[in-house]
């Protein structure tokens, strides 16, 4: 996704929040979301389970969405940074490099390759 580029907010956010983790993909503080945005996204998506659902339940579900997101964070920055041994961590860093080196386009699945399938985004000739 690109932020329409007369929306130059967005590109300026668009560029903040990930367009400078592509500009220098190796850097090691720049790998993983700021703080001050991950608290006004985490407490947005609180306050999204507080309104659909009983306390317990969105106290639950963030749990969930947080431990989610924080193993998602923790592969890409091994992925990036790691060396990875187990075929399927070797094989995904080959992927995101592809993704980042040679077609940005596609390539967004960082755990997995999964949402590459049905959406249309897998890099061809990768194994």
């Amino acid at each position: 996704m690109s932020p329409p580029h007369n929306w130059p907010i967005l590109v300026l956010l668009h560029f903040i929040l990930h367009g400078q983790h592509h500009k220098s993909p190796m850097d090691r503080m720049r790998l993983v979301f700021p703080t001050v945005p991950a608290s006004i996204f985490a407490t947005a998506i609180y306050s999204a389970y507080s309104l659909i659902s009983p306390p317990p339940v969105a106290q639950a579900l963030f749990a969930g969405t947080l431990i989610g997101y924080m193993a998602y964070d923790l592969t890409h920055y091994y992925i990036h940074h790691g060396s990875p041994i187990p075929f399927y961590f070797a094989s995904l860093k080959r992927y995101h490099v592809k993704h980042h080196f040679e077609t940005q386009q596609l390539g967004f699945g960082i755990s997995s390759k999964l949402w590459d399938y049905p959406f249309g985004t897998l890099i061809p000739d990768s194994d």
